[in-house]
């Protein structure tokens, strides 16, 4: 009797407790997870970024970003530089230079050009040795131990011909474009009451370029011990004068390519000069022949300069500067560092090549065909 009522009485408990896992599968999950939590049971709540993830899945949304990585997330940005005065203090060489200019640019036909080289210690005939690591503007005075040597090897001339035909051809895809020209001039140099003149002639068609005296203004000489060259910035007046008569003194042949960018000019030339056997002193007669090539004696140099094409430029900025002490802003000192700058990054081009002053090679005089690989509708 006892093991049938348990019999029977079973079906009845296993139905009670499907129920209630029935129960627990639908509506009451909530309420026994909380009575686990209540319990003090392991079992963890959902976190939120969870929770929120199942809702998106269950919507048929996209799962969220993850978090950003802590170092991915701004930082907070430091406070720009300040000044306790105000204002950014200039350059010292653009600064020297610029003083240098100011007290010599004004005036008619004026010249303003930079010359590289490399300066030469009188007493070793090597280029200078300063206790200084950087650019330094040397002291302009009457008893220089030193000298400027514009010379450079046939190698360097190529070289910095190749940089300039590169800096060129990038520029034609930009709104400022290098001009490029390829001129063939003879110089022929007199004396008139004292004075040199200077005769310039197109060597194709003979045609007189210039009649002019050059008067120097003033040279200031600046040390870069960091890079091969050194240059000398020059200040002269070109006044024109009439044509001398008799045969020149000297005469130098001048192969030069010009690139012009706004109102700066880069010369690169291949000079030859001859020495006349006239004398100086005695004006040549007129019935005197023309020496032959042999009679003549034949120097081949290599220049690179780089000079305003206007300089009337500075000398409007420094009246601008003078007609309104000082009230009205004036670009003087940043035309000047605009050219200095122009300087150094020609001098930093021949970083990588031979430096050696031409005076110590023993080589004979070569002769670099200049070379041009860009269009230009100024080359001749």
């Amino acid at each position: 009797m006892s093991d049938q009522g348990t019999t029977k009485k079973r079906p009845r408990e296993e139905e009670a407790q499907d129920t209630a896992v029935s129960s627990s599968n639908g509506a009451g999950a909530t309420s026994t997870s909380g009575q686990e939590g209540r319990d003090g049971s392991s079992s963890k709540r959902p976190r939120p970024e969870e929770s929120s993830s199942s809702s998106s899945l269950l919507v048929g949304g996209a799962p969220p970003a993850a978090p950003p990585h802590p170092e991915q997330q701004q930082r907070p940005r430091p406070p720009r530089p300040a000044l306790f005065f105000g204002s950014n203090i200039p350059d010292d060489v653009v600064q020297a230079v610029a003083d240098f200019l100011y007290d010599r640019c004004h005036g008619e036909n004026v010249e303003i050009e930079a010359k590289v080289g490399i300066l030469i210690d009188k007493t070793t005939q090597q280029r200078i040795q300063m206790p200084v690591q950087n650019e330094v503007v040397l002291a302009e005075t009457s008893n220089r131990w030193y000298t400027f040597s514009s010379d450079m090897t046939v190698a360097q001339h190529a070289h910095f011909n190749r940089c300039l035909n590169k800096s060129g051809e990038m520029s034609q895809h930009s709104e400022s474009k290098v001009a490029y020209k390829h001129t063939y001039e003879t110089d022929q140099f007199f004396t008139v009451q004292g004075k040199k003149t200077r005769v310039s002639r197109d060597q194709k068609t003979n045609a007189v370029i210039g009649s002019i005296q050059k008067r120097r203004i003033a040279d200031l000489d600046i040390f870069s011990p960091r890079r091969p060259f050194d240059y000398r910035i020059s200040v002269n007046v070109e006044e024109p004068v009439d044509l001398p008569s008799g045969n020149p003194e000297r005469e130098r042949k001048k192969d030069r390519v010009s690139y012009q960018l706004n109102n700066l000019k880069i010369d690169l030339t291949q000079v030859k000069s001859n020495n006349m056997p006239n004398n100086p002193a005695q004006p040549p007669s007129y019935s005197q022949m023309r020496p032959t090539v042999q009679q003549t004696q034949l120097d081949l140099t290599h220049e690179l300069e780089i000079e305003f094409v206007n300089a009337a430029e500075l000398a409007r900025e420094r009246e601008i500067r003078i007609n309104s002490q000082g009230r009205q802003p004036d670009r003087f000192l940043e035309i000047t560092a605009n050219f200095i700058n122009n300087i150094r990054g020609l001098i930093a081009q021949g970083q990588n090549i031979q430096h050696h002053h031409p005076q110590h090679m023993q080589q004979r005089p070569q002769q670099h065909q200049h070379q041009q690989n860009y269009p230009s509708q100024q080359r001749r």
